[in-house]
């Protein structure tokens, strides 16, 4: 039977659906109903469920078995609907109301994010280029030896490259007549008594850059307050000695808050030892028991894994830059339950991780100091820019006719399988997870960003396939299956 169906156009991709509701479906229903009742209820004079359909209708109350034969054609109507329309409901719809004379069933259902693209095709830009130098090979294989390296105690002063342990305090020097805490709120120096103290403590600690006990420290001027004299100060001190510097860091430093500020430290030396790192030989490579059996082999291989990592880098830069270029010359309609779905995907990963920790959500909650609403509420932005995104991106790989076929996974796995040893049982083992379940997940959305992070790279440089070049290959791909 045909449904007659009114469908009105609403704002951001959703629609109401009336449904008129046939008065012999609900006859039906309402005699399935009574049926059941005869069943159910003990009636004088009948057998049960041989009480004839008046008589459970005087008992129940006409009204009563029409109200819910209503309320169970509420599913199977709207299911009938969508499929008689040719519907795609995006999420669950919602049933709002019913009307009278003639019956009608009101829906309110959301239709699926609409997104048109920019010219993307028209973005033009430099794309880094990788390029390993020996002394990033000498750098990491130098990292390799850091975790063999020989400490011994000695009786000397301390040198560049010691191991120190100290204690150390270092704290911002502060101008009390300049402070910015005291231009900002206007306090008269005369009055600073007149502070809290638990304010004034909490204010001062800001100033605190430095305090350790007991701590190890490299003597290596590049990684410790690099571009400032904080290693020669300690650099001549013996154990027991103590030392009090003060330096400026420099106008440019990497930490924009220390920058151009003086700092005062007073150090204690408490043991010195010297490091040796072991000789880089064929029988240290040996003794690593990895794949590599030579210094030369060590040398390539760690000579890949740098390229590996430079390009998983640009790639990584590649697909944010091309979300973010998507998004913005972008026009994407979605439907409110888009956000909420979003949000609440965001809000069980988080609630995996903290039951994974032992705790349970509520106790959560209660120590962040918020309820659910305001807790769901710190996602809605991240969750748009997730949406967005990847609607954006969704609608690129189906315009680019990118893909991930059987033939690159397979490339993939034995690339990856290129690293591991020659242990055939455990190259089998690593085989069979990336070909099921979520290590074929895992992989196969691998393959997915690598492949569109070469796209756009092609495009970014002008060398991209042209569009009706694929839409041709993907049309005689199609007809190649279809025979």
């Amino acid at each position: 039977m045909t449904l007659t169906i009114q469908i009105e156009e609403l704002e951001q991709q959703q629609q109401r659906v009336l449904i008129e509701v046939p008065e012999e479906r609900i006859k039906k229903e309402m005699r399935k109903n009574a049926r059941k009742l005869a069943y159910d209820l003990r009636i004088p004079g009948f057998r049960k469920g041989k009480a004839p359909y008046r008589v459970i209708i005087k008992r129940v109350g006409e009204a009563n078995l029409r109200a819910e034969a209503q309320e169970e054609l509420v599913q199977p109507l709207y299911e009938e609907a969508i499929a008689q329309e040719k519907i795609t409901v995006y999420g669950q719809p919602s049933f709002d109301d019913t009307k009278q004379w003639p019956l009608r069933f009101v829906y309110t259902i959301s239709l699926p994010p609409t997104v048109e693209l920019g010219d993307y095709r028209a973005l033009r830009r430099d794309v880094d280029e990788i390029n390993i130098s020996e002394e990033a090979i000498d750098e990491a294989i130098n990292s390799i030896l850091e975790e063999y390296v020989i400490l011994d105690d000695v009786d000397r002063p301390v040198e560049v490259g010691d191991l120190v342990l100290l204690d150390g305090h270092g704290e911002l020097v502060i101008d009390i007549e300049e402070d910015e805490y005291l231009e900002e709120t206007a306090v008269d120096p005369d009055e600073i008594e007149d502070i809290d103290e638990e304010e004034e403590e909490e204010d001062w600690s800001d100033s605190i850059i430095f305090d350790e006990e007991n701590t190890e420290l490299v003597m290596d001027s590049n990684e410790l307050f690099p571009g400032t004299p904080f290693v020669d100060h300690i650099i001549g001190l013996s154990a027991g000695e103590s030392c009090e510097f003060t330096f400026t860091f420099p106008d440019d430093y990497a930490d924009e808050e220390l920058a151009g500020k003086e700092v005062e430290f007073s150090i204690d030396v408490t043991n010195v030892q010297s490091r040796t790192l072991p000789e880089l030989t064929d029988e240290f490579v040996l003794e690593l028991k990895q794949k590599e059996e030579t210094v030369a082999e060590l040398r390539e291989s760690t000579e890949k894994l740098l390229i590996r990592q430079a390009k998983d880098d640009i790639q990584n830069d590649l697909l944010d830059a091309l979300g973010k270029d998507l998004v913005a010359d972008a026009t994407i309609t979605y439907p409110q339950n888009a956000i909420e779905m979003e949000i609440d995907d965001m809000i069980e990963d988080v609630k995996a991780q903290i039951e994974q920790s032992g705790w349970k959500m509520e106790d959560y909650l209660r120590l962040q100091g918020q309820g659910e609403d305001e807790f769901r509420e710190d996602f809605r932005e991240n969750a748009t820019t997730r949406l967005t995104t990847n609607l954006a991106l969704g609608e690129f790989l189906k315009q680019e006719k990118i893909t991930v076929s059987m033939e690159d996974l397979e490339a993939e796995i034995e690339k990856r399988l290129d690293s591991f040893t020659d242990d055939e049982n455990l190259r089998n083992s690593i085989r069979g997870y990336y070909k099921q379940g979520q290590g074929l997940d895992m992989i196969s959305s691998q393959v997915l960003m690598e492949k569109t992070a070469v796209r756009f790279a092609d495009i970014l440089t002008g060398n991209a396939p042209d569009l009706d070049v694929l839409d041709a290959v993907d049309t005689a791909v199609d007809e190649g299956e279809e025979e």
